[in-house]
């Protein structure tokens, strides 16, 4: 594609000063079985922008030909590496760098820098387009994502007309289990999570999390079971102690109390609840369908009334579930504004104690 205007300033006074014709890709060697079929070539023309002075070239290739495969590799340069070195121990002080800070790289090649920090306790993260050279920094110990580092995030933050996304979801992961082995699944999201690190660092978005259906409600064999202990480590490793994997979100609500009664994480050896399990590693848990498309928010048994009180099941049901431990945040969907006033009063309610929760297990141990 052909730039008509100015890359920097968009202005269409642009002149052409200097062409080279049509020239190959720089870096793209040929294998043998190449040699025989047509080179892909490009003009090369440099430009002079008459409004804002800058000299630029006027094709713009595909990314995706120029780095899917690159032949660079910076580590290869015995001068550069003595450089990116020098530079670590420098900033280290300067910028006061710790195991809690997160050094990012864009265009990070091979690793040949990051790799620096990583010997020194630092957190890091590449962002590199060219999968052979991501591969080399991988197996340089340097957390990479393989990816460009596009426009699409800050495309979506200019049409919500924010500029922070406070908390950003990968919705329902665990349905890929059904479909993708566990390492390759766990490779997925560890992918995901290196992205929003960087976005995180960018400071597009404050939080990232999971909202979830079945993930954290099977037991823990379950083909499409996760475990938050093992994501929280994918995310400690790309981070740090500053990563910022904090929320998950999954079904709670009177007929759906696994997060509450199923002990099926596992941290260090014991069983646990998704509730104390999350605690422990200090994510915050918000509930989905509280209501459960309303089939709880009504006819339930008296011993529901009796233990919490309130107007009706629905307030009930709601007041079960923020009073839970652990649990921030009951969703709910209210289509009526009678409902929303209705249901709003139990902001002015305090949660309930831990007697009436006792009450509530009690009875319905027995009825």
């Amino acid at each position: 594609m052909i730039a008509t205007t100015c890359r920097s300033c968009e202005s269409a006074h642009l002149e052409v000063v200097l062409s080279l014709g049509s020239t190959p890709l720089a870096n793209a060697l040929l294998s043998e079985e190449q040699l025989v079929l047509p080179e892909p070539r490009y003009p090369l023309d440099l430009a002079f922008c008459r409004a804002c002075t800058l000299v630029q070239i006027t094709e713009t290739v595909p990314p995706a030909e120029l780095f899917g495969e690159y032949l660079y590799f910076s580590s290869y340069s015995d001068t550069m590496l003595e450089h990116a070195e020098k530079l670590v121990k420098r900033l280290i002080p300067e910028r006061r760098l710790g195991p809690r800070s997160l050094v990012i790289e864009i265009a990070s090649n091979d690793g040949y820098l990051l790799q620096f920090y990583r010997r020194h306790g630092i957190p890091v993260l590449g962002i590199e387009p060219a999968r052979n050279v991501a591969r080399a920094a991988e197996e340089r110990g340097v957390p990479t994502l393989c990816d460009f580092f596009g426009p699409e995030l800050g495309r979506s933050l200019r049409n919500l007309g924010v500029e922070c996304i406070d908390v950003y979801y990968l919705h329902n992961p665990e349905s890929q289990l059904s479909e993708v082995s566990r390492p390759d699944f766990l490779e997925r999201v560890r992918d995901a999570f290196i992205y929003l690190e960087s976005a995180a660092a960018a400071g597009k978005i404050q939080f990232y999390g999971m909202a979830t259906w079945n993930g954290f409600r099977q037991e823990a064999r379950a083909r499409d079971a996760m475990q938050l202990a093992e994501l929280a480590t994918l995310a400690h490793d790309i981070a740090g102690d500053k990563h910022r994997f904090r929320f998950v979100q999954l079904p709670f609500n009177l007929g759906m109390t696994e997060a509450l009664t199923l002990g099926n994480q596992s941290i260090g050896g014991k069983d646990k609840t998704v509730m104390e399990a999350a605690t422990e590693l200090d994510i915050t848990l918000m509930a989905s369908a509280s209501l459960l498309q309303g089939q709880v928010a009504r006819n339930l048994p008296a011993f529901v009334g009796e233990a919490l009180g309130l107007e009706d099941d629905a307030q009930r049901s709601l007041q079960f579930v923020r009073s839970s431990p652990g649990i921030t945040t009951a969703l709910v969907g209210m289509s009526h504004v009678e409902h929303v006033r209705a249901n709003a009063k139990l902001v002015g309610v305090a949660p309930a104690t831990v007697d009436q929760f006792s009450k509530l297990f009690t009875r319905g141990e027995r009825a």
